[in-house]
Parts: structure tokens; C-alpha cells; sequence
């Protein structure tokens, strides 16, 4: 791809930066560039592809084949589909139908979740373009029922054919149950489709369908089977921020101690001073790693009121959870004795991502003019994956709690090299708020995969406009 001319930093409103920064826009654009930014999700390999998507080599199709086979999401429970995302690149080749025949025949084969979620969804945009092949494809990978999840697909449908879609899937899913009397079905189908076609109309469309469908019947009666199963349990289940401190000591002392973690945290964040005292008197005494973890979860956001001695000696526990947890607990504590041993941490080859993403946040309580040069050298460092997304995280807790306009380039760094586009945003958001978001990024950002930055960046650039 030729060459691009140089994008201009200056800017308002939150975006401009003091001093050169070159534009990643800029220069020729290698097949390993082009496939990391698919990846992370970022919006360059678009602006790449409406500047010349005649020059796109094989490797960067090969790339762009792989992004419509695999969700390259992070983690896609969080971040979402990224079928729009791809369509758009692929609309720019001017190659759809190439694309769209390996789309369909990856459909057909796929079997793990996340995958196959992506497939139907871009299947679905070709569907929506009058595609009846792309259309049947989705109802017979549908029926095929072979994807790690089962009955993946559903919501695709529902998309795509709204009510017919649904009373589709809830058909084939009746006659499923109908065959296996042991298997339940949640009632996130319907919830979704309420979301689409509207609550009462899917209410009375199901109803209707169960007077005369044996199996619509079946499905609905399976899905009030399991809601009834979840009231009875979360009856049973005690309320934990709502708890005196007695009646929580009582919970954790049985198999309470397998409370939920932001239940626990919750209960610290709103307890009085005198109860959570008491809280810290006991964790100090206890022992069992089950019980010392429900201990430490509910100073996740609440300092511990006592010297940080015990906090820091559980940070070394053989049982790694309980280790993690501590370290949690200390980013609360600001204390000379913590920032020694966020350092000694991060100093350490024998950190692993998680460790050191932990160490990074012990700096949030504990952070000092200057420790943003050690956050920028420890995101360059960083080339595994997840331990690179552990660091950001924490980076991000710092960064975010002492903003400052010398901690512009660990955000550069973060934003170009993190993997997660949620994390992503964290940063543009930090960016704009000190002013400092290049011209550059804000013209990508306007193509990015979460749509949630695309709508800030297309915001602030009409601002910055007025």
C-alpha cells in the first residue's frame, strides 16, 4: 500500500497532543501490521483498506479470512461480536463473494462457540442483503446442533427473521428436550428476542404458538421449570451486602466461605468502620485459605484499618488465590512497606502477568512521581497475551487514579499494543481528559471495533469542528 500523508496533532477539545508523535497511518503497511491491527480491532486496517484496497497483498487477505473464521476478541463475552466490524473491510476489497463462500464453509464446520457466533452473525449481514444461500446456511447450521454450545445460533435467527426466526429455533429446541428429559433451557432466548421484536408481541406470539405446537409447548414449560429452579435458590441464598457483621461471620464460618467475590466486596464497601474492624480482628486470626480469601475480599475497596502486616505476608501464600487476593487487598493500603513490594515484584523474572498486573495496582495507593517510566518500560516488555493484558489493567487502575499529562505515552503504548478493546477505550477516555488524543487516533478510532469508542471519537471530532 502507498504511502499516506502526515496526519496533524493539533486539536481541541481533548484532542492534540504537545509534541511529534508520527502517525501509524503513515508509511507502507506490512501483512504483520495489518493482521495485528484486525486482531486488536483497532480501526486502521480500514482506513488502510479505503486508501488502497487494490494493494492488499495475499498475507493481508489471508489475515482479514482469518478475522471472518475466528472472533480475535480478547474476550468476546465482554467485547461482542466483530462481524460489522469485518464486513466493513470486506465491503472495501470489493471481493464479498470470495469471502463470503469461505464464511459459509467455515459455518458448516465450526464447532467452538465464539467462532461460530461470528460466523452466523456475518452470515446474517449477507442474508440481510438478499442472500437466500447465506440465509439457509444459518437454519441448517442451526439444526446441525454441533457447536460446543448448544443450540447456537438461535439468537442469529431472531436477528435475521425475527418472530419466524424465533418460533423456528423454539420448535427445534422443543423437539430437542422433547427426546431428552434430563436437559433444561434457560430463558435467555426470549429475553433476547423481547430485546428485538418487543415483550408483549413475543409473549403473545409464544403463547399462541404453545396451544398448538407440542413442541413450543415443551420448550416453555422446560424454561419455567428452570426460572422456578432460580427463584428457589436465590431465595435461599442470603443477601450478603445486607448483613450485620454476626450474621456474615456466621455465613463464612459454614460453606459460606464460597460467597461470591462482589458480594463480599459490597458488604465492605458499605459496612460501618466498627464492623469492618471487627472483620479485619478476624482475618488476622484466621487460617483456612477458603475462609481467608472471603476475608480478603471484602477489602477490595475498603482500606485495611491495621498495620499491613499480615496483608503482606498472605501475599506470599502457597495457595495461589489466596496470594492474589492479598495483593488486591494492599492496593487499597497506602504504605511504605506495600510500594517495596510492588517493586520487588515487578523486578522479579519469576512475576508472571498475573503477579505483575497485581504489583502494578499496588501502585494505585502507593504511586510516586515518576513510576510512570517504569509502567511504560513494563508494557513494552510484555509480548504474551494475557500477561500483557494483566499489566494494562493494572496500568490502567494507576493511571487513571493520578492522571497526569506525563503519563501520555503509557497510554500510546497501551492503546497500540493491548489486546482488549474495552481496555482500549479506558485509554482514548484517559486520553481525551488530558488533552491529549492525536489527530491520528481520532480519525481511527471513528472505525474501531467497539462501537463505543466509534461513537465518542465521531463526538468529539465534530466538537473539535466547532
Amino acid at each position: 500500500m502507498p504511502s499516506r500523508g502526515s496526519a496533524s496533532t493539533d486539536g481541541a477539545g481533548g484532542v492534540g497532543m504537545t509534541g511529534a508523535e508520527p502517525s501509524p497511518l503513515d508509511g507502507a503497511v506490512d501483512a504483520e501490521a495489518f493482521a495485528r491491527a484486525i486482531d486488536t480491532g483497532l480501526g486502521r486496517p480500514i482506513l488502510w483498506l479505503q486508501r488502497d484496497a487494490a494493494g492488499l497483498a495475499t498475507p493481508g487477505r489471508d489475515a482479514l479470512a482469518r478475522a471472518c473464521r475466528h472472533n480475535t476478541a480478547y474476550d468476546p463475552q465482554v467485547e461482542g461480536s466483530r462481524a460489522a466490524y469485518v464486513f466493513e473491510m470486506l465491503q472495501l476489497t470489493g471481493e464479498e463473494r470470495v469471502y463470503r463462500d469461505q464464511i459459509l464453509s467455515a459455518l458448516a464446520a465450526v464447532t467452538e462457540y465464539w467462532d461460530a457466533r461470528q460466523l452466523f452473525a456475518l452470515a446474517g449481514l449477507f442474508a440481510r442483503q438478499g442472500d437466500a444461500v447465506a440465509r439457509q446456511a444459518m437454519y441448517d447450521k442451526f439444526v446441525q446442533n454441533d457447536t460446543e454450545q448448544r443450540f447456537t445460533g438461535a439468537e442469529a435467527l431472531i436477528a435475521l427473521d425475527g418472530l419466524d426466526g424465533l418460533l423456528f429455533a423454539v420448535d427445534f429446541i422443543g423437539r430437542v428436550l422433547r427426546a431428552d428429559p434430563d436437559l433444561w433451557e434457560d430463558d435467555a432466548l426470549i429475553r433476547g428476542a423481547d430485546e428485538v421484536c418487543g415483550r408483549e408481541v413475543v409473549q403473545r406470539t409464544l403463547d399462541q404458538a404453545r396451544a398448538t405446537n407440542p413442541h413450543v409447548a415443551t420448550y416453555l414449560d422446560r424454561v419455567e421449570q428452570a426460572r422456578r429452579s432460580w427463584k428457589e435458590a436465590a431465595a435461599q441464598r442470603p443477601d450478603i451486602p445486607a448483613l450485620s457483621y454476626g450474621q456474615l461471620r456466621r455465613h463464612l464460618a459454614g460453606r459460606g466461605s464460597r460467597t461470591g467475590v462482589f458480594g463480599l466486596q459490597r458488604w465492605g464497601e458499605q459496612a460501618a468502620p466498627a464492623a469492618l474492624e471487627r472483620a479485619a480482628a478476624d482475618l488476622l486470626r484466621e487460617e483456612d485459605p477458603e475462609r481467608l480469601r472471603a476475608y480478603l475480599h471484602l477489602f477490595r475497596r475498603r482500606p485495611f484499618p491495621f498495620a499491613p502486616g499480615r496483608l503482606l505476608a498472605l501475599a506470599h501464600h502457597e495457595d495461589e488465590r489466596v496470594a492474589r487476593a492479598a495483593l488486591v487487598a494492599l492496593s487499597q493500603v497506602a504504605h511504605p512497606d506495600v510500594r517495596r513490594l510492588a517493586l520487588d515484584l515487578l523486578g522479579s523474572e519469576d512475576s508472571d502477568g498475573d503477579r505483575k498486573g497485581d504489583a502494578v495496582e499496588l501502585l494505585v495507593s502507593n504511586y510516586r512521581d515518576g513510576d510512570h517510566a517504569s509502567i511504560e518500560t513494563l508494557l513494552h516488555q510484555e509480548h504474551d497475551r494475557d500477561a500483557l493484558h494483566d499489566v494494562g489493567f493494572g496500568a490502567l487502575r494507576v493511571l487513571e487514579t493520578h492522571p497526569k499529562p506525563e503519563h501520555t505515552r503509557a497510554l500510546l503504548i497501551l492503546y497500540e499494543r493491548g489486546p482488549c478493546s474495552e481496555c482500549r477505550e479506558r485509554c482514548v477516555d484517559q486520553l481525551h481528559a488530558l488533552g491529549a488524543v492525536p489527530r491520528w487516533m481520532l480519525e481511527e478510532c471513528r472505525f474501531d471495533a467497539n462501537t463505543d469508542i466509534r461513537s465518542k471519537a465521531t463526538q468529539w471530532a465534530q466538537l473539535a469542528e466547532q
